[in-house]
């Protein structure tokens, strides 16, 4: 397909998408556009821009109409000629605006709230002055989504972030301007449980400034990662992370929803009055939003697949890493663990063991893998070989087919097998094994076992092509092991965020239900959960890869 150079391609179409609020809205409009014929997006939702390659038929009007039917807004990018511009505000800007705003208008008021000390005569007023634009500004997109959700057949996790608020600053200022809580002198302590003596209405302010401020934080933590990748995610596998928040908020949503509709029902039922109920089922709302359940898994997916590109090991679906961590067999194709150079101790021409490659290998096997050596040498070249790496079992003399027919081999006896070669001659076997990892720049060959790889890595680029699901651009397998680890540390943190998050929420709804939580501590544990569960998934990003260290090569005579 011809392209030119100093313009985009036709076909391309950058849109403007309005009233995105989370990874589960990004999936839902890059699938809706994909349903169009020849259509393909990625949508970016620090910036609000949506990519879409479409083919001449389909036009921009057509776009944004697909976009306009799950309600949001969509509009071309406007030109901007001056420093203001004439154009619409930056979506990333606006948000981070929105998020600071939030800050300083919020932490006063979980101050006042929280701590007695800080409260002087008709502070609950000042509180109140400050909470009311966070309850309409600041948690305004939540409040579109939650609007907008039944037109999109979804239950969106914004809805409870949006009630909660509406919920918790209405009864505020009822219990300011009826419920007696107005009065200059009112002091409010700080309670693990709702007050029981009935003579002042509760404020529940710091749940409307810290639900939004939770919310808000966590999102913009989501899309820093996401953005802030070496290799962000595109296609199939920038998809894979908002289905995974969808299908969370769709199991979660309707059941916070109806537990919080109960709490109110059954405290009303029992014949407590309407401030219990309310306490009780605001708290359920506030403790029952499952951010860090929605975030357990995408955030550390996005941190494990910056990590993957900064160790130049680049993915064609970030979901391939998680079939590095069931491989139990790794064929290794002589060429990424051989040079050919001259041997001066043998005077002439022979092979030797790359460095690092020994160090590699013995890393697989502690891994739980077990090595196998295929290569097109002779069989005592390959002998020697597999001897001086610690590789029991070798195949000597084998073509590409024979390759190919060797992974089909060990699949039919039940491994899980991963195949390390060139993606060009090694084509058939790297689409046979559970998991092709092709040595070299998949748009040039890595070369026969007579290619010289071991020189400087090309950079990796954002995408593997071809047959393999793996690409390292360095050309050797030194790589191997750090991606193998790296894929289990990061099925760890998804796994121990996920039992953190439903844990936390399986203890604290019950307690909200029952009236035995705050509804402030309650947004307390919701955000604290939802910190601890962004920052385990983010410390990926920093592990450093283990020590490859270095064997001499040992010359291996023909």
């Amino acid at each position: 397909m011809a392209t030119g150079t100093t313009a985009p391609a036709p076909g391309t179409t950058v849109l403007i998408v309005g009233g995105m609020t989370c990874a589960a809205c990004v999936g839902r409009v890059e699938k809706r556009l994909a349903k169009l014929d020849g259509v393909s997006a990625t949508v970016n939702l620090a910036t609000g821009r949506a990519r879409i390659s479409h083919p001449p038929e389909v036009t921009p009007a057509d776009l944004m109409a697909a976009v306009a039917r799950l309600g949001y807004t969509a509009e071309l990018p406007r030109d901007r000629s001056g420093p203001a511009g004439s154009g619409r505000p930056d979506p990333a800007e606006v948000e981070q605006q929105r998020l600071l705003v939030t800050v300083w208008l919020s932490v006063p008021v979980l101050l006042m709230t929280m701590l007695p000390v800080l409260q002087f005569r008709n502070w609950q007023w000042l509180c109140f002055v400050l909470a009311a634009p966070v309850a309409v500004w600041g948690a305004a997109p939540f409040h579109l989504a939650a609007v907008r959700a039944p037109r999109r057949s979804v239950a969106a996790l914004d809805a409870l972030v949006s009630l909660a608020v509406v919920a918790s600053f209405g009864w505020s200022a009822y219990a300011l301007f009826l419920g007696g809580a107005g009065r200059p002198d009112t002091r409010v302590p700080f309670a693990l449980a709702p007050p029981e003596d009935g003579r002042t209405a509760a404020l529940y302010l710091a749940v409307t400034v810290g639900v939004p401020l939770a919310a808000l934080s966590g999102r913009l933590l989501e899309e820093r990662a996401r953005g802030g990748a070496a290799q962000p995610p595109r296609g199939d596998a920038a998809d894979s992370v908002p289905r995974l928040a969808e299908r969370v908020a769709r199991a979660l949503v309707p059941v916070v929803l109806a537990l919080a509709t109960g709490t109110l029902g059954f405290w009303l039922g029992s014949g407590a009055d309407a401030e219990e109920a309310i306490a009780a089922a605001v708290a359920v709302l506030a403790v029952g939003c499952p951010s860090a359940l929605a975030l357990a898994g995408p955030v550390a997916l996005l941190a494990a697949t910056d990590r993957a590109a900064r160790l130049e090991v680049v993915l064609r679906d970030p979901v391939d890493l998680e079939s590095l961590r069931d491989v139990d067999t790794v064929v290794l194709d002589g060429s990424g663990v051989l040079v050919d150079e001259p041997a001066p101790a043998a005077g002439g021409a022979g092979t030797s063991v790359r460095t690092g490659s020994f160090r590699a290998v013995d890393r697989l096997r502690r891994l739980g893998m077990e090595p196998v050596l295929v290569t097109g040498e002779d069989a005592e070249v390959a002998r020697r070989t597999a001897a001086d790496l610690g590789v029991t079992t070798v195949h000597s003399g084998c073509s590409a087919a024979d390759r190919a027919e060797l992974v089909r081999g060990l699949r039919s006896e039940g491994r899980r097998v991963a195949f390390v070669g060139d993606p060009r001659r090694d084509a058939d076997a790297l689409r046979a094994a559970d998991l092709g990892i092709a040595l070299g720049d998949t748009g040039t060959s890595n070369g026969a076992p007579n290619g010289t790889s071991n020189g400087a890595s090309p950079r990796a680029s954002t995408r593997a092509d071809g047959p393999a699901h793996v690409t390292l651009p360095g050309g050797g397998i030194e790589t191997v092991p750090d991606a193998v680890r790296l894929v289990r540390d990061a099925h760890a943190a998804i796994q121990t965020n996920l039992v953190w998050a439903f844990g936390h929420t399986v203890v604290t709804v019950p307690a909200a239900a029952l009236g035995l939580l705050h509804p402030v501590v309650a947004t307390a544990a919701m955000a604290v959960s939802t910190l601890l569960v962004v920052g385990n998934g983010m410390r990926l990003r920093a592990a450093s890869p283990l020590s490859h260290g270095t064997r001499s090569r040992r010359p291996l005579t023909r």
